[in-house]
């Protein structure tokens, strides 16, 4: 990158001795640095944060601009490419990751003209041009500014992908003894109080909502389309982690992961959502998918839910002990099981009704 992208060392080496002091190892245990020195921490945090900003540029499909050293250049683009997924995955895992202002810092040490230049490109679009293929996308709803601070890429990734307001913690008042609740009924028992689910159409992947018809008899939870691939057990258990650090009270996926846990207990379940769109066809079987929430269920496992959550399980569980939901529910089930038969019950009472009428019109005439 020195020669292809014109990348200034001793710029950057300037700029991270005026930081190290203050950031650096911050993010570090205090035991690394009894035996690592100052200088072999800042090759180190050069190195890394030079790779990162190579696959950013090697994702990009993009061709240096000079000619030193190209044929290099373009081999080792082309071996990265093969691998980019992998590596995508492996630049997201939580022990992977090296402090943001380190890779932000070098991003600055390129001329003007260069992808990396922080005057064409923040390093943090750049970087999220770089997962754009990773599931879950983008929330388009979080906006970007040059004054945000981010930790890693691990939390630039996970903040690109959480509802804007996120499910905070403690930031209301209870104020129901539903609201207690740590759990909900899987999606076929919440079937026997007239839920239904629908597929959500929103920006943010883990956006769970639950409202209750206008006569409060039944209730409807809309849940946007999961997809789930082969690298998203990695994904989501490297965001949980991170979610993990006591210093973060924005939590989304544990909760998220903890819900669709109870939801999803059974094959019937999934497939149930599966029928209503939420659940999309991927590689993951409905046994698939159950073992899938299960095994992140036992990391979240004692972990506070967020009041936000809490408040939509006491929703739910107060619609479904509601004994008019239920009986509305009963009968839903036992005369309408699904929409064809449902609209069978009404054709036929339609045909009843009209020939009813037409009865007493005959003995009218008569």
């Amino acid at each position: 990158m020195v020669n292809t992208q014109s990348l200034d060392v001793e710029k950057y080496l300037t700029k991270m001795d005026e930081e190290e002091k203050e950031n650096g190892r911050f993010y570090y245990s205090e035991h690394l640095f009894e035996w690592i020195s100052r200088k072999d921490f800042q090759t180190m945090l050069l190195l890394d944060s030079s790779f990162i900003l190579f696959v950013i540029h090697a994702s990009r499909e993009s061709q240096p601009q000079s000619l030193v050293e190209i044929w290099d250049y373009m081999t080792l683009c082309t071996d990265v490419r093969k691998h980019m997924k992998q590596i995508k995955l492996d630049l997201l895992m939580a022990d992977n990751q090296i402090p943001f202002f380190a890779i932000k810092k070098l991003s600055e040490c390129f001329p003007e003209h260069e992808i990396f230049s922080s005057e064409r490109y923040s390093i943090g679009h750049l970087a999220l041009s770089c997962f754009a293929d990773l599931w879950p996308t983008r929330n388009e709803e979080q906006k970007m500014d040059d004054e945000m601070d981010f930790d890693n890429l691990l939390h630039l990734f996970h903040w690109s992908r959480i509802r804007v307001e996120g499910y905070e913690l403690y930031c209301e008042e209870l104020d129901s003894e539903y609201d207690l609740e740590q759990y909900i009924p899987s999606a076929t028992e919440l079937r026997k109080s007239a839920v239904k689910f629908e597929k959500k159409h929103s920006r943010s992947n883990l956006d769970i909502t639950f409202t209750r018809g206008l006569m409060k008899m039944s209730g409807v939870i809309k849940i946007p389309t999961l997809h789930l691939y082969d690298y998203s057990e990695e994904i989501f258990r490297n965001l949980i982690a991170f979610e993990k650090n006591p210093t973060n009270d924005v939590h989304c996926f544990m909760p998220y992961s903890a819900c669709m846990s109870c939801l999803l207990q059974r094959e019937e379940d999934v497939k149930l959502l599966r029928e209503s769109g939420i659940i999309a066809s991927t590689g993951y079987n409905d046994a698939d998918v159950v073992q899938f929430f299960k095994g992140l269920n036992s990391e979240v496992q004692d972990r506070l839910t967020p009041d936000t959550l809490l408040r939509l399980y006491g929703r739910v569980m107060i619609h479904h002990n509601s004994r008019v939901s239920r009986a509305y529910g009963g009968f839903k089930l036992q005369y309408c099981p699904n929409t064809w038969v449902g609209l069978s019950l009404v054709a036929a009472s339609i045909l009843f009704i009209l020939t009813l009428l037409q009865t007493i019109y005959a003995i009218k005439q008569k």
